[in-house]
C-alpha cells in the first residue's frame, strides 16, 4: 500500500512540474531535503527552486514526461526526460531556440509522505551539445 501511495505522490510532482508550479512541487519535499545531481554541491530547496527557476526560464515551454516508475517501500525511481525549446538564455548559453530532449533518471527516497532526498542523473552533457555549446564528438565506423 505504501508503495503505490508513493508513486502517486510523486506522478504528483511531476504534474505540478509540467504547470511550472515550483512552489507546489516544493510541498512535497520536507524542509531537510537533498537534491543531489543538479549541481556540483548538494543543494537544499531554496537551492532547487533557484536551479529549477533558471531551467523554467530558459525553456519556457518545457515539459517533464514520466517513462517508467518503479518503486519499494521508500524509493521511488522515474525515468522521465525534459522536453523544450530554448528561448532564454541558460547558463550563459544565449537563445538559439533549439528544441532539445534531456532524458533522466532520479531516486527519491521518501519518509512519512515526504521527500527527504533525490538523486539526479541527466544528460547534462548531452543538453550542452544540443545547445551547442560543446561539440559533439566525431562519428566513429567501427
Amino acid at each position: 500500500m505504501q508503495t503505490e501511495h508513493n508513486k502517486a505522490l510523486i506522478y504528483q510532482i511531476f504534474e505540478a512540474l509540467n504547470e511550472h508550479d515550483l512552489d507546489s512541487v516544493v510541498t512535497y519535499y520536507s524542509a531537510e531535503c537533498r537534491f543531489h545531481g543538479w549541481a556540483p554541491e548538494t543543494l537544499d530547496v531554496e537551492g532547487y527552486k533557484e536551479n529549477m527557476s533558471a531551467l523554467l526560464a530558459a525553456f519556457p515551454d518545457a515539459r517533464f514526461p514520466v517513462h517508467d516508475v518503479i518503486a519499494d517501500t521508500d524509493h521511488v525511481v522515474v525515468r522521465h526526460s525534459m522536453r523544450g525549446k530554448h528561448q532564454s538564455d541558460f547558463q550563459g548559453i544565449p537563445a538559439g531556440g533549439k528544441d532539445v530532449i534531456v532524458e533522466a533518471t532520479a531516486i527519491f527516497r521518501l519518509e512519512d509522505s515526504q521527500v527527504t532526498e533525490i538523486w539526479l542523473n541527466a544528460d547534462f552533457l548531452g543538453l550542452l551539445q544540443q545547445l551547442g555549446a560543446v561539440p559533439m564528438p566525431a562519428a566513429t565506423v567501427g
